[in-house]
């Protein structure tokens, strides 16, 4: 993997696994069982960054291993890779001082916030689906243009360009995203539906308790508090929420909340209904 330093690096990763190792004991009633076994699963290394060879071990006995990818990839080659049980890892690695979050995808999100739940035959299902989703949509112009201006973004902030380049590029993933937001394409209502699953994903049991399941939630204490707290944000997770965009520079105005996995997996076949596809 592309290192800051080896010494930084292994200093990232045993501080983002001890707090991993705090947040799943403090909040073990609130995390998704899947996630919980699958973090102990893994059975990691606390010391230094894993390399591939071994996540690939780690994995392997679930049918899956990683690919290196440089910062985020489009949605089409991550259903490629999907497809054949290859899940993405970004080969970059966030700052001590990006601990909490990091401005571009990085490997600490994807390994601490991913890959245990890949221990789950029942959320690979979901996965896969949501991906082949990806595959069947038909690609949008501004869509390209907005991916191609987040990795532009992604790519400069993790090299530490000029603060005149980060503006910059910061402006045009802005103008675009603007252009996007309420975007009827499907594609654009199926990255919605992933983002507020896989990555944003908070579930609700029989017995009203809140069970986190969204990678993006679960690799950071910041976000994980933020959902707990603010409960007067959530709405019932139905196909409305591909209509709504992520924030991924301030907090959610709301958190669309499901009964269970099931639930996303019928929201997904609402929106992929054949004439949809075709359209």
């Amino acid at each position: 993997m592309r290192m800051n330093s080896v010494t930084e690096t292994d200093q990232v990763w045993q501080a983002a696994y001890a707090n991993q190792q705090q947040l799943i004991g403090a909040y073990h009633e609130h995390i998704h069982p899947w996630y919980i076994q699958g973090f102990q699963r893994l059975s990691l290394s606390p010391h230094e960054l894993p390399d591939k060879a071994a996540l690939d071990a780690a994995l392997r006995p679930f049918g899956w291993e990683v690919v290196l990818v440089d910062g985020i990839i489009h949605s089409r080659e991550f259903a490629a890779l999907i497809a054949e049980q290859r899940f993405p890892v970004a080969a970059n690695v966030r700052t001590l001082s990006q601990l909490e979050h990091s401005p571009a995808p990085d490997a600490i999100h994807d390994i601490l916030g991913h890959l245990p739940f890949l221990c789950s035959p029942a959320y690979c299902a979901y996965l896969r689906n949501a991906a082949l989703a990806f595959a069947r949509c038909p690609l949008d112009r501004i869509e390209l243009e907005y991916f191609s201006a987040r990795k532009t973004y992604g790519d400069l902030t993790a090299a530490s360009a000029s603060a005149d380049q980060i503006a910059q590029a910061e402006h045009e993933v802005a103008r675009l995203s603007r252009m996007l937001a309420g975007a009827d394409s499907l594609i654009a209502q199926v990255n919605r539906l992933f983002l507020w699953s896989i990555e944003f994903g908070v579930l609700q049991t029989p017995e009203q308790r809140i069970m986190l399941s969204g990678a993006a939630i679960l690799s950071s204490r910041r976000e994980v508090t933020r959902v707990l707290r603010e409960q007067h944000r959530y709405v019932p997770y139905t196909s409305a929420a591909a209509q709504v965009d992520i924030n991924y520079t301030e907090p959610q105005s709301i958190y669309f909340v499901a009964p269970s996995f099931d639930s996303y997996q019928s929201v997904l076949e609402q929106v992929m209904q054949p004439e949809q596809v075709a359209a």
